[in-house]
């Protein structure tokens, strides 16, 4: 039985809904950008931060499952 998981992220502002890896390695490539643009521990630097963060944690936990 296939599961649908959905992860909820926040990329420039906007919540969006990531179903796939390529949804999130997306999400992931967005954030760093976004980042590079913003003042360093500023509140939005710390969001984006912890966001980044977060969606680099689930890329990582899908690879573990398909080694």
């Amino acid at each position: 039985m296939a599961k649908t998981i959905a992860i909820e992220l926040e990329v420039n502002g906007v919540k969006e809904s990531v179903k796939t890896i390529g949804e999130l390695e997306t999400a992931i490539e967005q954030l760093t950008e976004e980042l590079k643009k913003t003042e360093i521990g500023s509140e939005a630097f710390n969001k984006l931060t912890t966001e980044l963060n977060n969606a680099k944690s689930e890329l990582k936990t899908f690879e573990k499952q398909f080694e």
